[in-house]
């Protein structure tokens, strides 16, 4: 045995890096999102007033759309170029790949936070909901144990149905038809949406619209369809898009799209509906957000998409459906208690009580840091066995 083979053990899986800029973005969502649930914790907490800064953090609820985003289109490259897609055993194979994947570390970290609780008898009999990825559907007597999970049932349903989705383009022999198809798919979830709002939803406030169509697998079908147009756009028309970047206007325009549609999320204009707000802000104008800019970062990087495709963001990317499975219980089983001790200690040492910017800034670092040390270490223990498994499984005959 070499000095250096021990090592091979703390080697992370790392993801493939077929389009590295993408890892970069989909770092800078976890973040977004990390932040996000810092500041709902310190609303919470009572020491982060419903004021101007909070509302400017959870403003940028959309970073989970662009998770949905990247998940369809990196699905969505990976089916389009596997010709046993259509034949049942690519299929399962399939199925088989993603579920060694996404549910061993999901079911650990689940199990790990009902057993350590502290968890109701209501959460406990409403498990089973959790373990099949129904909490976005199925009504329980207590919230559930991983509230923040229900992203992670929106995407279980996804990798279900996407196998079926890419069989019947298949059918569809010419790649404009293909995009034709996919874009009448991406309105008809739009519309879906907004005909859901209007019939069940018409005077609903924020809360129940939040609650009752936000997290409906059914209701974010445009955005995970965005993702997978993207991947069909780069498949089918690569070249063209290599080559309309090159031009200085073709760019202007893609930047200028995603700006305008980041301007509106941010702001959206004055006198718009709820309603009307819920049926374009929660998927639509999101993916008109997000595709171009993927499509310009990986065909024509530039200096945000250098700095962005930087092998460090790969690592991190590698923890970060870690990160987002335990994020919420490092945030308040962790970070909580040291920010009692930051404040403490500094209130003794100044007689003062530390700038709530500091407390924040220092929060959302700290929970970005313990966050991804705890993710490596599940890396390690649950999801490279399972990786390494898949593999075996799945390999390809000889």
């Amino acid at each position: 045995m070499t000095a250096s083979s021990p090592l091979k053990y703390l080697r992370p899986f790392l993801l493939g890096n077929q389009y590295p800029a993408l890892h970069g973005l989909r770092v800078v969502a976890v973040v977004t999102i990390v932040q996000i649930h810092v500041s709902g914790a310190f609303e919470q907490w009572r020491i982060l007033p419903r004021g101007a800064f909070y509302e400017r953090s959870t403003g940028l609820w959309f970073a989970m759309d662009l998770f949905f985003l990247l998940s369809g289109f990196l699905i969505g490259t990976m089916l389009l170029r596997d010709d046993e897609t259509m034949h049942p055993r690519g299929v399962a194979r399939f199925y088989l790949r993603r579920s060694f994947r996404i549910v061993p570390l999901y079911f650990a970290v689940l199990t790990a936070l009902a057993v350590i609780g502290p968890t109701t008898a209501a959460q406990r009999s409403g498990l089973w909901r959790e373990y099949l990825y129904l909490t976005n559907y199925l009504a329980a007597p207590a919230p559930p144990v991983m509230s923040w999970a229900w992203s992670l049932c929106v995407e279980e349903h996804f990798y279900l149905a996407v196998p079926l989705l890419i069989a019947a383009l298949r059918r569809l022999r010419a790649a404009r038809s293909r995009t034709l198809a996919l874009a009448l798919l991406w309105l008809g979830g739009v519309l879906v949406r907004g005909l859901e709002i209007a019939l069940r939803h018409p005077r609903a406030d924020f809360t129940e619209l939040f609650q009752q169509v936000y997290p409906r697998s059914h209701l974010r079908t445009d955005i995970l369809v965005a993702g997978v147009l993207a991947a069909h756009l780069q498949s089918q028309h690569g070249p063209w898009i290599v080559a309309r970047l090159a031009l200085l206007r073709w760019r202007l325009a893609g930047y200028a799209l995603s700006l305008t549609c980041l301007f509106l999320l941010l702001a959206p204009p004055g006198g718009t509906s709820l309603q009307l707000w819920a049926t374009l802000w929660w998927g639509s104008l999101t993916s008109v957000f997000y595709l171009p800019l993927v499509l310009m970062l990986i065909n024509r990087p530039g200096a945000i998409g250098r700095l962005l495709g930087r092998r460090g963001f790969l690592y991190v990317a590698t923890f970060g459906y870690g990160i987002y499975l335990v994020h919420v219980p490092v945030i308040d089983r962790l970070v909580k208690p040291l920010l009692v001790h930051l404040t403490v200690a500094y209130w003794n040492t100044t007689h003062a009580l530390p700038p709530l910017g500091l407390l924040w800034s220092f929060a959302v670092a700290l929970t970005m840091v313990l966050s991804t040390a705890v993710s490596y270490g599940l890396h390690l223990l649950v999801e490279k066995p399972f990786l390494a498994l898949r593999d075996r499984l799945t390999a390809s005959a000889p």
